[in-house]
């Protein structure tokens, strides 16, 4: 089985990229997830932290890409390219801290129906289907034989902000060489179309790059020997080199930063190799190993039928990247590249707990008492300070890490008579809530203790009620 590569190259503008795509805020403590897991299996739940804010958040996703179509034996029977992912996202989402948020990770699609099919392609956020999402991300659609595969649209994707994926390369009539995938598109813009090939060069053909900005269409293969150039990713480099006639340089290249995969070189006679479609880039537009994903290039086209090299297509840019369709070969199918999945994106700069009321108190004795506050949902731990006397300022933490789940705290070891005074606060990822009033209270004091004497009386003495001897 053909691995997707890992090639990974970190870029310099995952800074830049906060301070395009966020308000400033976003640049301090701001704290970033990625939901990738179990494409294409099941609705998941993404629990609402406590520091969540309403009002400096945002919500991102990119689609799945589709899959590569495999050849036929015709003679122009080179598979069409699957189409990238849409890109969607949107600002200041009211969700309620601790809240269960529904989600689904689509996979590669494989299929445009049925409805089951095209589930475990989509990829959305805050609903159980992806109708009624916040967030939506079309998926590119499959590679295809007969028609262009098009890239996730902007119609079936919701968000405020929207970007098409690139289509995947076809050509009516058919070609030799496999059709390069399209790119996703991402926070910079649109995803480029794939390469449809040409009718009679073998070479395979290049897949769209990603992400808009420089991005660029794949390249079509230029003769039998030389696959086509993968297109450029969003700076403007990264798309793969396309096969050759030179001997281990067979395979389309890889994409780097979001750029397409090359095409595999193709072959006329019975004593040369055919190449398998390069691997589409991953860009690091989101971080190092996060961002949108280039179309695979094509497979190259093998005429003769005296060897039996593959000429797969080449897979989509892991998140969002239309697969490379298969090379035609005149007696095996050959396999169209696998589309990368789905992403879903959030980030927000945190809050802290609100100022909480003063405590109060129950259960006063001379030596210990129970402290009393109001819970907040901002909170996931408590912490107590407490100074002795009236009027004092010199407080102590008598309690850290209390569970955000509690609204009580039992304090002991009190001096009877004396004047407390306790100031409580929240805590959370982002970090303390400012301290709240004090809530002043005095423990029991003690009872006088009786003093036990002895007296002698003589004579006729009478005692009266309520006369206490000393």
């Amino acid at each position: 089985m053909k691995k997707r590569p890992n090639k990974i190259r970190i870029a310099s503008f995952f800074l830049s990229f906060f301070v395009v795509l966020f308000p400033e805020s976003f640049l301090f403590a701001a704290t970033n997830t990625f939901l990738v897991s179990n494409p294409g299996t099941t609705l998941q739940t993404w629990t609402v932290p406590s520091d969540w804010s309403n009002s400096n958040n945002q919500v991102a996703c990119i689609g799945a890409g589709g899959k590569g179509a495999d050849s036929t034996t015709a003679a122009l029977g080179g598979g069409g390219g699957g189409g990238g992912g849409a890109y969607a996202s949107s600002s200041n989402i009211i969700l309620v801290s601790g809240a269960s948020i529904s989600y689904f990770i689509g996979a590669e699609a494989t299929s445009t129906g049925p409805a089951s099919a095209i589930r475990a392609s989509e990829t959305w956020f805050n609903s159980t289907a992806s109708s009624t999402a916040t967030i939506s991300c079309a998926f590119g659609k499959p590679g295809m034989m007969t028609a262009t595969s098009t890239g996730g649209s902007i119609a079936n994707s919701t968000g405020t902000t929207k970007y098409a994926g690139g289509s995947g390369g076809y050509r009516a009539g058919g070609t030799l060489g496999g059709g390069g995938g399209g790119g996703s598109a991402g926070i910079y813009g649109a995803g480029k179309d794939g390469s449809g090939g040409h009718p009679t060069y073998a070479g395979g053909n290049g897949g769209g790059g990603s992400n808009g900005r420089s991005s660029t269409v794949g390249s079509i293969s230029a003769s039998n020997f030389t696959g086509g150039a993968g297109g450029a990713g969003t700076s403007g480099t990264g798309g793969g080199a396309g096969g050759t006639n030179t001997v281990g340089d067979e395979d389309g290249h890889v994409g780097t930063d979001g750029g397409g995969g090359g095409g595999g070189r193709g072959r006329s006679t019975s004593n040369t190799s055919v190449g398998d479609g390069g691997s589409g880039g991953l860009d690091t537009s989101f971080d190092a190993t996060h961002g949108a994903g280039g179309g695979g290039g094509g497979g190259g086209a093998q005429t003769s039928t005296a060897s039996s090299y593959t000429h797969v297509g080449g897979f989509g840019g892991t998140y969002g990247g239309g697969g490379g369709g298969g090379g035609r070969h005149p007696t095996a199918v050959q396999i169209g590249g696998t589309g990368g999945q789905g992403l879903i994106f959030i980030t927000y700069t945190g809050i802290v707990p609100g100022t909480m009321s003063a405590p109060i108190f129950s259960t006063v004795s001379y030596t210990s008492l129970t402290v009393l506050w109001t819970a907040t949902t901002t909170a996931d731990t408590y912490n107590i300070e407490r100074c002795a006397g009236v009027g004092c300022s010199s407080f102590s933490t008598i309690a850290t890490g209390i569970d955000g789940a509690e609204n009580h705290y039992d304090d002991s070891g009190l001096t009877a008579g004396e004047t407390y005074t306790y100031k409580i606060w929240g805590t959370n990822p982002t970090g303390d809530g400012i301290h709240s009033a004090g809530g002043t209270i005095r423990a029991l004091p003690s009872t006088d203790t009786p003093i036990t004497r002895t007296i002698r009386l003589r004579g006729n003495v009478r005692l009266r009620n309520n006369v206490r001897l000393r």
